[in-house]
């Protein structure tokens, strides 16, 4: 545990890792436990809390998005003058809709997961 608060606290002051959202929804062993057919909303958000967003599909199905994102500065950036072309930032971001069907279960359910950078020259392109 020391470790990991350790581990934690030197990435925010020396590579300015920010990270915001719900970072259950990255792990598999949880995100599996919300079922098709099964689960309710109350099952869901007991397992994953309230979702950053609530919308509903043209059919009047009720959806909840969940999203992670996570930044870290790279360690390049830190480099005197060179640091402005060939730091930035490395980012990834996490997404999981949940699906209701009328009476309020799991029908469909799906996440994606996306990495980027910017700030960079290598960045440029991407």
């Amino acid at each position: 545990m020391v470790r990991g608060v350790m581990v934690a606290m030197v990435c925010a002051l020396f590579l300015g890792c920010v990270a915001q959202g719900n970072k259950k929804i990255t792990d598999p062993k949880i995100v599996a436990q919300v079922e098709k057919g099964k689960s309710s909303k109350a099952d869901v958000k007991k397992l994953l809390g309230d979702p950053a967003a609530v919308d509903f599909t043209d059919a009047g199905f009720e959806k909840w998005v969940y999203t992670y994102s996570k930044a870290t500065v790279r360690g390049t950036t830190f480099i005197p003058i060179a640091g402005s072309f060939v730091g930035g930032t490395d980012m990834q971001t996490d997404t999981l809709t949940v699906q209701f069907d009328k009476d309020g279960t799991v029908m469909n359910l799906g996440g994606g997961h996306t990495t980027g950078g910017a700030g960079g020259l290598q960045d440029a392109n991407r």
